[in-house]
């Protein structure tokens, strides 16, 4: 069993174990009562993910960091949310950047070949097409004072 697993094993078995506050299982009532009693919800599921986290900090059988754990389950949310979102480790994201920076780089435009004619798909925002007021669908007709009507679909 890998560290991941065990630490998810242990997660669920403190939450499984932590008590929660009466209103998961009152229904909800209208006004500030309800609401009072969400936040209280709330809290109590703050507390017990900081209980939970401490546990594993304390307990687990290897050492394993704050960050790791904090990291661990802000994976989780996203994780849970669908199978595009990810979430990008501090160390991990200067290489994104310099990933994106790269794959969109030059004036910092999208573009498409649209019945031959080379059309802006989007600006990306804080690039100099963007600050320049270029905007989608706008046509392309020279590069460097060179007309853009030779220029060839390339294929992906």
């Amino acid at each position: 069993m890998n560290r991941r697993t065990m630490v998810a094993l242990l997660l669920l078995v403190i939450l499984v174990g932590a008590p929660l506050s009466r209103a998961w299982a009152e229904p909800e009532a209208g006004g500030d009562a309800a609401a009072e009693r969400r936040e209280e919800d709330y809290y109590e599921l703050y507390k017990t993910l900081a209980d939970a986290l401490d546990q594993v900090e304390r307990n687990y059988v290897e050492k394993i960091s704050r960050r790791e754990l904090m990291e661990a389950a802000i994976e989780g949310v996203i994780h849970k949310l669908d199978p595009y979102s990810t979430y990008i480790k501090r160390e991990d994201l200067r290489e994104f950047k310099t990933s994106v920076d790269n794959e969109f780089g030059g004036i910092g435009i999208r573009v498409s070949f649209d019945r031959g004619e080379l059309k802006i798909i989007s600006p990306l925002v804080g690039t100099p097409a963007f600050r320049a007021g270029m905007q989608a669908g706008d046509r392309i007709i020279e590069v460097d004072g060179k007309p853009t009507e030779d220029i060839k679909k390339i294929d992906e």
